[in-house]
């Protein structure tokens, strides 16, 4: 459970841009583009996460999960093997065969494989989730507590702009490059367990 929801975050950044009163629709815009900016722009492991399915014989294309943002990896774990990812354009210039799948391409909101299965296989699918918009005021963000005032500081960043209050906007940019730059010790804490060592993506 975060220790702030919705309404407390668009209403700080209120605050912080001097209590207008005019800008109460507009600051749950900047709260829900300072949250979409900062989860695509940094690893976070709580939008992380994988599903299993199987193949059906014959059949080439299957759909993707509705939130998913991008595909870390997909394995075929009845033979224990990585697929490899191609290119959709290299799919199609293919003479589709049947056989055990060794690759995908994504296209759309779907995935098709090569060769098209032959009988039943089981994937695991790791990837990234989409952010979901926060709407209701009780929503809490889906990012850990300790980026909540990164959220705050990029929306006034956000909002100051859009005001065209721009050197307050400078002011909380640089505000918020500084406090993100402390948080990036923070992730690299869960890679100590990596063989290759400490990295961030």
């Amino acid at each position: 459970m975060s220790y702030m929801d919705f309404s407390e975050i668009y209403g700080e950044v209120i605050n912080r841009l001097g209590n207008r009163t005019d800008i109460t629709t507009r600051a749950k815009q900047w709260v829900n583009q300072a949250q979409f900016s900062i989860s695509t722009s940094y690893r976070f492991f709580e939008l992380e996460t994988s599903v299993t399915g199987s193949t059906t014989a014959s059949t080439r294309s299957y759909s993707l999960p509705s939130d998913l943002r991008a595909i870390l990896s997909l394995r075929d774990t009845s033979n224990n093997t990585k697929l490899g990812l191609a290119d959709w354009r290299t799919f199609d210039k293919l003479n589709q065969t049947t056989g055990k799948p060794s690759r995908y391409t994504r296209f759309g909101s779907s995935f098709e494989l090569d060769p098209t299965p032959d009988a039943t296989y089981n994937l695991s699918l790791r990837y990234l989730k989409r952010v979901a918009s926060l709407v209701n005021d009780t929503d809490e963000p889906v990012l850990p507590d300790e980026w909540i005032e990164a959220i705050i500081l990029r929306a006034c960043w956000i909002g100051s702009a859009s005001l065209q209050m721009f050197e307050q906007a400078t002011a909380f940019k640089d505000e918020y490059v500084l406090y993100v730059s402390e948080r990036k010790p923070d992730q690299m804490e869960s890679a100590f367990d990596a063989e290759s060592g400490v990295g961030i993506r």
